[in-house]
């Protein structure tokens, strides 16, 4: 009789507890069928309004249905957690790889209004052709090096005309467009195999955003840096030694002498102190991008200078940056109190993300994973604070950087709610900052504060690295004592 009585009981709280779920699955789907129905007729309404049907700006509805959908599917069907973890590594790369082979079918069958309304829906700035930015770089080798192709790159990047005997120009745009995409491709790939089940619908997620998607269409040259931090940091971590972290030192230090943001990224290099002698690399590349920025100092000038004086003639462009959150805020030509608050309140963000991020942060049990990701997640938010605060701006791309930290978003039926309600805090932050960059405003802030808390992450992991070099050491001089 007690036993059946426990029985009964155990499955009446069960049948309740199925119900309550039943009901919350059912209330998320309706308000998904519901905000779906809405965004379809506003977008429907600016179709008819616009003068060429399908435009980027009333796209952003639809951007934002499919952001709704593949959230809702995620949240509300919770048996999609269970499916196996190596399919869901390959999804992020299929919606990528499907928008380029889409979008490239389009230009070359001539179907432009097609096209466009593609950019449109997914909220992509419009390009007349696929890998458009590789093309601007290699039309400055095609004219030989005229002004109006300038890149405003490094001076490192002429040295590709004698290194190819010439031969680089626009003949390699699809060569090298696929190259990059390639690139991306195994980067994401690597990023959501790295990443809890959180982190890998988040990066489905943001596969479909705009700021990754413009960065794959554009095949920008900052494909090649993501994918070296990627890839170059899972090769380091695996095999951690003075050797493997001079390396990496290095091909970052040559990055940065075409790009200069690379420099900024070598902070990452503080988890290379986890080995004897690691602080030879960080000293090492510190001196060496110092000299070099001080050897190129006109050349640094001129691009910082071409930044300042044409970034705010674009206005409210799909970008992050100080320039353009002062000129939208408080105006470029306010008293410098006013754009000393404003510039002071971006930073107050990063910091406040920063301590929260080094709060509630765990790191990861293996040494190998704790540089993995915590490399990542510095790399991934200097990158973005060295564009848009340091240098003033980054056009929408600037934005992809930030999922290099996804692989620190935890969530675990484990963890304290309010430690993944804060890591859920950190995934919504970076969904606004890479979905809603045509809001220059809204992008800045919360890519500044997810920023702010993959940096104090990435700190966090680096001290536990720094800690078991430490218990290391001792472990070592006491049996050479004994």
């Amino acid at each position: 009789m007690k036993i059946s009585n426990i029985v009964a009981g155990w499955l009446d709280r069960m049948d309740r507890t199925m119900q309550r779920r039943s009901v919350t699955a059912g209330t998320f789907l309706a308000l998904i069928f519901a905000g779906a129905c809405l965004l379809g007729l506003m977008w429907l309404r600016a179709i008819s309004d616009s003068a060429d049907g399908v435009t980027t700006s009333t796209g952003g509805r639809v951007g934002l249905f499919a952001l709704i959908i593949v959230l809702g599917v995620g949240l509300s069907l919770r048996r999609l957690l269970l499916l196996n973890r190596a399919v869901l590594d390959f999804v992020p790369g299929v919606v990528t790889a499907a928008f380029v082979i889409v979008a490239g079918f389009l230009f070359s069958t001539g179907r432009l209004d097609a096209a466009y309304a593609l950019y449109g829906g997914l909220q992509v700035l419009r390009s007349d052709k696929l890998f458009s930015d590789s093309h601007w770089a290699l039309s400055w080798f095609e004219c030989d090096f005229c002004p109006r192709w300038d890149p405003h790159y490094g001076p490192p990047l002429a040295l590709l005309e004698p290194l190819t005997a010439g031969s680089i120009g626009l003949s390699w745009l699809y060569p090298v467009g696929i190259l990059f995409t390639l690139l991306a491709l195994i980067s994401i790939f690597v990023l959501a195999r790295s990443s809890h089940p959180a982190g890998k619908w988040l990066l489905i997620a943001a596969s479909a955003s705009p700021a990754w998607l413009l960065l794959v269409d554009r095949a920008h040259p900052d494909i090649p840096i993501l994918a070296f931090c990627v890839g170059g940091l899972y090769l380091v971590s695996r095999r951690p030694s003075l050797l493997t972290w001079s390396l990496f030192a290095t091909g970052l230090w040559v990055l940065g002498t075409i790009k200069y943001f690379p420099f900024a990224m070598g902070a990452l290099l503080l988890l290379a102190l986890g080995v004897r002698r690691g602080w030879l690399v960080v000293a090492g590349f510190l001196v060496a991008s110092l000299g070099y920025v001080a050897i190129v100092w006109d050349s640094y000038r001129r691009t910082s200078e071409f930044i300042a004086n044409t970034i705010p003639i674009l206005g409210d462009f799909p970008a992050y940056g100080r320039i353009q959150t002062l000129d939208l805020v408080v105006g470029l030509d306010a008293s410098p109190t006013s754009q000393l608050i404003v510039v002071g309140l971006l930073i107050f963000l990063v910091l406040a993300g920063g301590a929260l991020g080094y709060g509630i942060t765990t790191p990861p049990e293996q040494t190998r994973n704790q540089i993995f990701v915590g490399s990542l997640a510095i790399a991934g938010a200097i990158a973005f604070i060295g564009k848009t605060l340091w240098a003033g701006f980054g056009f929408m791309y600037a934005g992809a950087f930030l999922l290099l930290a996804v692989p620190v978003i935890q969530t675990a039926s484990r963890k304290h709610a309010l430690h993944n309600g804060m890591h859920a805090a950190a995934a919504l932050l970076l969904l606004i900052a890479i979905y809603s960059a045509y809001n220059t405003v809204l992008a800045t802030i919360a890519g500044s504060a997810f920023a702010g808390f993959a940096l104090g992450s990435g700190l966090q992991i680096a001290q536990a690295v720094w800690r078991e070099r430490q218990r290391d050491s001792h472990e070592i001089a006491n049996k050479k004592s004994v």
